[in-house]
């Protein structure tokens, strides 16, 4: 519950100070790069589906990105 209530609490406080755009940013690629952290932390292994779906959230930041 502690990790859940801090980063949610730090999301809504960085809504303060920066852009909403930018906090939206950060959001989307959250489970992302959750996925890579836990690759080299924790040891774990994504399977094709999983390195696809993180593909597809990388390339839709990107595109909405480059329209700015």
């Amino acid at each position: 519950m502690g990790p859940s209530v801090f980063g949610f609490g730090f999301y809504t406080m960085s809504l303060h100070y920066l852009p909403a755009s930018t906090s939206a940013l950060i959001a989307s690629l959250e489970p992302v790069l959750t996925a890579i952290m836990a690759i080299f932390i924790l040891g774990e292994s994504l399977n094709l589906i999983q390195w696809f779906g993180a593909a597809i959230t990388v390339g839709a930041v990107v595109l909405v990105q480059s329209g700015e």
